[in-house]
């Protein structure tokens, strides 16, 4: 148990609720569907012991967890069989940032999650809390992280500043064109060219394959609807620690993306959005993983849909005068058609005095982009076709996660020449 002496705070009591919402309405399905097949005595007799059980444990485990700010430390304590007891030193804290799934919001609740610089999970979750404590507790990890301290002796603690109102506002219409009309309609014409010759091999086989494809479309319609679902309302506020992004229908995300820890940026084309003149715009943040690699995708979606002239706004207030122009972009030499026949016209760099640029890819295009003053180590590569075309792959390594800057298939004396120009930038 937690000594509530040394100032231990408990999550809400309707955590354990909230955490197995998802468990608890899979089991309701099953035992609606089975419920002709369920004998009289199982359900009181398994069923609800079973509840009970599941019950106490998840009071147990609620009054086993617990967290605190000793200092310039977060803690937190987990554990009712296997206790963990976690120390977040304020100044290894990334961001922090609020997500409200839909059953919290139900009651008011909010979950904190805590990114900061770690080998193992750098990621710190208060499941749940009220809304109001989950705002302080931003405030004041931000402030100390930032090494701003909150209450000084005699002085008055520091005023709590609102979010500004969102400086951007992606329209719903654009995402829903974006991320469901454009690729379903893409998808459409990908299965109708794959039906016609199985349209004259048979009814049999054409039936078949109309049942395939209707499979096929219906699931990847599902993950298009759950991605749309997770960037709806998408905005974006300044904030003294950086930019506040809030996105999410049902489960709404708070995310803060701290300015100074951008290592690079991507901006994404795919082949259907360039027909509108449309793009994405990703951020890498150093030591922010945010979960699996799907979950880290989603959270470096800076812009999802916008064009060109905001893309530019945005870079401006990430990268100070960077200014982006396909024209400016060098193309490999022509021996690279060998190493890459199809993608070597897509390839391009341009190195300016504060920026490495490069440019690759043909259905999807992407541009990044790193500051010379964030590219950590710089490696000159030869494969074995590369060798033998006298070429070389140049890498420029951050501390993000999420962009690996590469300029691909360039002349090995060039590679090194811009190896050098990258780490002549920084000295």
């Amino acid at each position: 148990m937690l000594p509530a002496s040394e100032g231990w705070q408990r999550l809400h009591p309707l955590s354990p609720l909230i955490r197995a919402g998802r468990v608890g309405f899979f089991v309701l399905v099953v035992l609606a569907q089975q419920g002709r097949a369920i004998s009289g005595w199982i359900l009181p007799g398994v069923a609800l012991p079973a509840t009970i059980g599941v019950a106490v444990f998840s009071w147990w485990v609620w009054r086993s967890t617990g967290y605190r700010i000793d200092g310039d430390v977060l803690e937190l304590r987990t554990g009712a069989l296997f206790r963990a007891h976690r120390r977040v030193p304020m100044a290894r804290i990334e961001s922090v940032d609020i997500a409200r799934p839909l059953l919290a919001r139900v009651f008011g609740l909010a979950e904190v999650r805590v990114e900061a610089v770690s080998e193992g999970g750098s990621e710190v979750r208060l499941s749940f809390v009220p809304e109001a404590i989950a705002i302080d507790l931003r405030h004041e990890l931000t402030a100390k992280a930032g090494g701003v301290t909150i209450a000084e002796a005699g002085a008055e603690p520091a005023p709590v500043v609102p979010e500004r109102e969102p400086a951007v506002r992606v329209s719903d219409r654009e995402l829903a064109l974006a991320y469901l009309a454009a690729p379903l309609t893409g998808l459409v014409v990908v299965f109708a060219i794959t039906l016609v010759p199985l349209a004259a091999a048979g009814v049999d086989e054409f039936v078949g394959g109309v049942i395939a494809s209707a499979v096929g479309f219906l699931g990847t319609a599902a993950t298009l609807v759950m991605r749309a679902e997770r960037l709806y309302g998408f905005a974006i506020a300044e904030v003294p620690e950086g930019l506040r992004l809030r996105r999410g229908l049902l489960n709404e995300l708070h995310q803060t993306v701290p300015l100074a820890r951008v290592q690079a940026v991507r901006i994404e084309e795919p082949a259907l959005w360039r027909l509108f003149h449309r793009s994405r715009l990703l951020v890498d943040v150093a030591g922010y993983r945010g979960g699996n690699r799907e979950s880290r995708r989603e959270t470096a979606v800076l812009l999802p849909v916008a064009t060109r002239e905001l893309i530019d706004a945005v870079l401006e207030r990430v990268f100070p005068g960077l200014r982006l122009d396909a024209a400016d972009l060098v193309p490999p030499p022509d021996s690279a058609r060998w190493r890459s026949p199809l993608r070597w016209r897509t390839y391009g760099v341009r190195w300016t005095p504060q920026h490495a640029i490069t440019r690759s890819g043909w259905l999807r295009r992407q541009t990044d982009v790193v500051p010379h003053a964030k590219v950590q180590s710089l490696r000159v590569t030869q494969g074995p076709w590369e060798r033998a075309l006298d070429l070389a792959t140049m890498h420029a390594d951050t501390a993000g996660v999420t962009i690996a800057v590469q300029a691909r298939h360039r002349g090995r004396a060039e590679a090194e020449r811009l190896a050098w120009q990258s780490r002549a930038a920084t000295t």
